[in-house]
């Protein structure tokens, strides 16, 4: 069952640095947020707090109903929080197949044998995966094994989908196609999904919302026609520049 994020207040500091301030964040139960900004803003901290790699130093992160963690504390630890994640590596067995990747956390989570045939079947059908079942990652395109990392996730079934800039390594035409098919399958589960890129022109693709992040900070959020409306900084403005004039031309 999809369920809502929600970071709220929360500071953040590594070896004395300030890395989030006073951070808020809400994606809603079945929403794509992009959460959008320059290497080094805190984006991949956001994603680790929520997943529970890392502690607030105040402030809360609560899954649901859940506060999972909380000042100075983990309440709930990362393998019962129903998450699931895809990073920039993508971290498939290597020597494991595809269905082997798929059934590894469906055996640790003790899914029943045909239900763990009903979702596999079903992603390899959606993601076009068909015939790829017995292939190794290393035997696979990059855009096979993006599918592959993908389906891995969406076959737990969790609360929500974290993703962290897990399309960087491949060319903008597969990059189009694959954000453009993953933004179908998570609104046809009804997934909820934070999206984690430093290009406006995916966060625009596969977002439902975007929030745009700065030194830490929250520093605007909404549809790429609200940020179009109404930019609020100087740092938004340039970033739609950059998208509008990479946009083609029509005569």
């Amino acid at each position: 069952m999809s369920a809502p994020i929600s970071v709220e207040h929360v500071d953040f500091h590594y070896r004395a640095k300030a890395l989030l301030t006073d951070f808020n964040l809400y994606v809603e139960a079945g929403e794509v947020l992009a959460l959008l900004g320059p290497s080094g803003c805190g984006k991949t901290t956001v994603l680790r707090l929520i997943l529970g790699f890392e502690t607030p130093r105040r402030g809360i992160v609560r899954l649901g109903e859940d506060i999972v963690s909380t000042s100075g504390a983990i309440l709930m630890p990362p393998e019962d929080r129903g998450l699931a994640v895809v990073f920039q590596d993508l971290a498939l067995w290597p020597h494991m197949t595809v269905r082997g990747n798929l059934t590894f956390g469906l055996e640790g989570r003790r899914v029943p044998r045909h239900e763990q045939h009903r979702r596999i079947e079903s992603l390899l059908e959606r993601l076009g995966l068909r015939g790829k079942e017995l292939v190794y990652p290393g035997e696979l395109s990059g855009g096979e094994r993006q599918r592959a990392a993908i389906a891995r996730a969406l076959a737990l079934e969790p609360r929500a989908v974290l993703l962290d800039e897990p399309l960087a390594n491949l060319d903008v035409r597969l990059r189009r196609e694959l954000l453009g098919l993953f933004r179908q399958v998570f609104e046809e589960r009804g997934t909820t999904v934070l999206f984690v890129t430093h290009d406006l022109r995916e966060a625009a693709t596969l977002g439902d919302r975007i929030v745009i992040m700065e030194d830490g900070h929250l520093i605007q959020a909404g549809t790429l026609d609200e940020l179009r409306a109404t930019p609020r900084s100087h740092f938004v403005r340039e970033l739609l520049h950059d998208l509008d004039a990479c946009e083609p031309r029509h005569a």
